[in-house]
């Protein structure tokens, strides 16, 4: 059956302030979805709208997880977890996102890495078991700020400390 007038109008309508609002801007389909529901569009309409949109290429799911995935590394790394909820918080949907973490190093390698750019130069000052320990400590509540589990956090600092007696 074909939609109503009404219904075009509100289509019409949505998929204008949704071009609007993408302007030249990269967008998500969480971002604009959200911008629409906000302008007080109905749920259904919001939902064709940004399928629509999607299919024109005004959306750019992928293009915003590449890069959010690609930023967190070195000093900027963080868990799979967090990287996961930062995706959903910029509005990438659960496809692009899952694609893009594809790339993601596991969250033994990350935390590694992180540390050694993080503290290097501390780990390679250490000069007794008691600076190992509160230095491995600093490590593990900073792996754990940036959302790594218990066991990851455990091992990469473990590991970073090269058997210095650091927590664990």
């Amino acid at each position: 059956m074909p939609d109503s007038p009404e219904r075009a109008g509100n289509l019409r309508q949505a998929r204008e302030a949704a071009v609007a609002f993408i302007g030249v801007s990269i967008r998500t389909s969480g971002a604009v979805a959200g911008k629409l529901l906000r302008a007080g569009f109905p749920q259904d309409v919001v939902e064709e709208t940004v399928a629509m949109l999607a299919e024109d290429g005004y959306l750019k799911d992928d293009a915003v997880a590449r890069s959010v995935v690609a930023n967190a590394s070195g000093k900027s790394a963080e868990s799979r977890d967090a990287l996961r909820a930062r995706l959903h918080r910029r509005g990438v949907d659960r496809e692009a996102a899952e694609r893009a973490m594809g790339k993601a190093p596991d969250d033994l390698a990350s935390a590694r890495t992180l540390l050694a750019e993080r503290f290097g130069k501390e780990i390679d000052a250490l000069s007794t078991e008691e600076e190992a320990f509160r230095l491995g400590m600093r490590m593990a509540r900073f792996l754990a700020s940036r959302g790594y589990g218990e066991d990851d956090a455990e091992e990469a600092v473990g590991l970073a400390l090269g058997g210095r007696h650091g927590p664990g």
